[in-house]
């Protein structure tokens, strides 16, 4: 696979890959303080 076609997959992945939300790693960091 040559670095062109990476590059492309790469952008289509995170283009279809939502952010996690916030909330996910909120409460885990109260909970670890």
């Amino acid at each position: 696979m040559s670095d062109e076609t990476r590059g492309e997959m790469g952008h289509i992945v995170l283009l279809f890959t939502p952010p996690p939300p916030p909330t996910d790693s909120g409460p885990l960091t109260v909970d670890s303080i």
